[in-house]
């Protein structure tokens, strides 16, 4: 990765054909949305419900690609209840009438980004069969259009707004119990009202995705009426270039990530056209990919692969298939910049469906297998010189449609692409989650009346008072004393709001420090920070002004507070920060200067900084860097005096 062209080169991607655009999904502070229960999330389990989903045809008699895909697992899913559940979550009881705070929120927000709002809002059904549903379906509803946000240089097209139900938690996945394999959600979250709004494909570089979906979070933000903190504000990045195809890339919760995640694609689309290409030039067809796989269980029964030999001995198979002219490009090297990694795309269809990967020729022999046993497969296969193989082992059934999908996208790879749905994964890749859903997911929901959106309710949203992020950097560069840019990076960071409340009592600047450099700087060292409390960094900032410690240690001690869960004077001690007197720390910054007298009459006032060094050292962050400047910068003119 570290060869990537810059994330800004907009030459670079212009070439390529890059298209991109953002999904924005934003919970809503309110109640959900077809029942009057607390839109909260609790870690109490009152019951659970076991349910199985089924695929269900479209108004045109149509299958949704990704609902097969979603059946063919074959999963039983074990579903948890609490006190943010009722029956409507079960799915034992209609839906309640649409909560009309929502779409007035819905409708504030299309009119900040200039979007036209339908006369009549009407909810269909999109077919969600991965359990996320107790239905089978989520409830969406279409109800504006055609809006725009200024981004930068450009004016950037939001063509649709919707108002949805959000999905079940995901607790456990697939996991097998006796003969069943089990998923487990959560029904607290079921039913939290959305807004989810998509961008047109009408930005030109990964660095600028940030920037646009920075910019429809704080608007969103802006309304003070949407959900704050982890996981309430979900983006799909979706990505294509030529030649390549539209994927959406899910599960991105942090910002400064996104451009990798979108650049990431872009070279992965880049290494499978290039497979392709080759696959072409060695003469290579779909028709030439087995329709199925082979059984080599007997061939390899000696086997000293623990995975292979595991599968076996728990009554399982292993299957193999021949993937003709494939060699070189499961594990390919990169030629001229441009990557071939055929084999991490087959691996993540096979695990979709269950399994935990594959191996292929490309990488064996390795993991157990040895270079005999590779021969003995080839042969079993009838491998000529250029092709290559891919082998899975697991439960037969499993296993079969494993390979079955492991099959297809071997001949996806000689012909279009495939548009699918991908997962964020921590390491900045993405891996596959299933077929992109088409228009068959959606169907009318009968159970749901349409709501009228009046020229009197549009009016009433019109006059709702929001201070726009533009205005709020403003007003807070002038009533706070902070320079326009850190006004706009908390704005940019979602810390606005803890910012103005922890500005009431405590020093603005000071806040600042906190949010802007204490805390990116215990992440950037590792540290988790989400769920640190507006409460604990009242208590931090209160130990400096009470003295236990200097504006500088506030890192270590917010550290050592996050880890071993202590107060403020307790991290403060433990950390040998306890209180000293200005007068001690007077006489030895006085002893410092002396004992470096020869430097300070060499360099006058240009001692000041490297002595600031030790002063610093020598006071660990009990002492504020500005007092002990003056104390310094006092005994060196004393010295220059005499």
């Amino acid at each position: 990765m570290s060869d990537r062209p810059a994330l800004d080169d907009l030459a670079y991607y212009q070439g390529l054909g890059f298209k991109a655009g953002v999904e924005i999904h934003q919970q809503l502070d309110t109640a959900k949305l077809f029942c009057s229960c607390q839109s909260e999330l609790l870690e109490d389990i009152d019951t659970s419900i076991l349910r199985r989903l089924s695929p269900t045809q479209s108004e045109m008699g149509e299958l949704d690609a990704a609902a097969l895909a979603e059946a063919s697992r074959s999963l039983v899913f074990n579903y948890e209840a609490n006190g943010s559940v009722c029956l409507m979550e079960a799915d034992e009881e209609p839906p309640h009438p649409v909560n009309s705070e929502a779409l007035e929120i819905g409708l504030l927000v299309a009119h900040l980004l200039h979007a036209r709002p339908v006369d009549e809002v009407h909810y269909m059904r999109k077919i969600v069969i991965d359990g996320s549903n107790t239905t089978g379906f989520q409830r969406t509803a279409l109800f504006a259009r055609d809006g725009y946000l200024e981004v930068a240089d450009q004016r950037l097209s939001v063509y649709g707004l919707w108002l949805e139900e959000d999905a079940a938690r995901r607790i456990e996945e697939g996991v097998t119990r006796g003969k069943e394999r089990q998923a487990t959600f959560r029904l607290d979250r079921l039913g939290i009202p959305l807004i989810e709004l998509a961008t047109a494909p009408d930005v030109r570089t990964p660095a600028e995705m940030r920037v646009v979906a920075e910019s429809l979070g704080t608007l969103l933000r802006a309304t003070k009426r949407v959900k704050r903190g982890l996981g309430t504000i979900r983006q799909d990045l979706n990505v294509s270039i030529a030649g390549g195809v539209r994927t959406e890339t899910k599960g991105v919760q942090d910002l400064r990530a996104i451009p990798d995640y979108v650049a990431e694609e872009v070279e992965r689309q880049r290494g499978l056209i290039a497979v392709r290409e080759d696959l072409r030039a060695r003469g290579s067809t779909e028709a030439d990919v087995p329709s199925g796989p082979t059984d080599i269980t007997s061939a390899l029964e000696a086997t000293g692969s623990q995975v292979l030999a595991g599968a076996i001995k728990a009554g399982g198979v292993v299957l193999a298939m021949r993937l003709p002219g494939f060699a070189g490009l499961l594990k390919g090297p990169d030629v001229d910049g441009v990557r071939r990694r055929l084999g991490t795309e087959l691996a993540g269809y096979a695990i979709s469906m269950g399994l935990k990967g594959v191996f292929h020729s490309d990488e064996l022999p390795a993991y157990g297998v040895t270079a005999e046993e590779v021969d003995v497969v080839s042969s079993a296969l009838g491998c000529q010189e250029g092709d290559a193989f891919v082998l899975a082992a697991g439960p037969e059934a499993m296993t079969q449609a494993a390979m079955g999908a492991v099959g297809s996208r071997a001949r996806a790879a000689l012909g279009d692409m495939h548009p699918e749905v991908r997962g964020a994964r921590p390491d900045g890749t993405t891996r596959y989650l299933r077929p992109l859903p088409g228009s068959a997911r959606m169907y009318p929901e009968t159970d749901v009346p349409p709501v009228r959106i009046t020229p009197e309710l549009i009016a009433a949203v019109a006059e709702i008072p929001v201070e726009m992020p533009r205005q709020w950097i403003e007003r807070i560069s002038r009533e706070m004393g902070l320079a326009p840019a850190q006004a706009e990076q908390l704005m940019n960071r979602g810390e606005d709001e803890r910012f103005e409340a922890l500005a009431k009592d405590h020093d603005p600047k000071l806040v600042g420090v906190v949010l802007l450099s204490v805390l990116p700087e215990l992440e950037n060292e590792g540290a988790s920070t989400e769920n640190v409390t507006e409460q604990a960094l009242v208590d931090l900032l209160s130990g400096v002004g009470d003295g236990l410690y200097s504006k500088e240690a506030m890192p270590q001690v917010l550290g050592r507070m996050l880890e071993h869960g202590e107060d403020p004077r307790s991290a403060a001690e433990a950390l040998g920060l306890g209180e000293v007197s200005l007068d001690d720390v007077a006489s030895r910054v006085e002893a410092i200067v002396r004992e470096r007298e020869a430097f300070v009459r060499e360099r006058g006032k240009g001692a000041m900084g490297p002595l600031m060094g030790e002063v610093m050292k020598e006071f660990k962050g009990q002492v504020d860097g500005a007092e002990l400047s003056r104390l310094l910068g006092e005994a060196i003119d004393r010295v220059l005096s005499e």
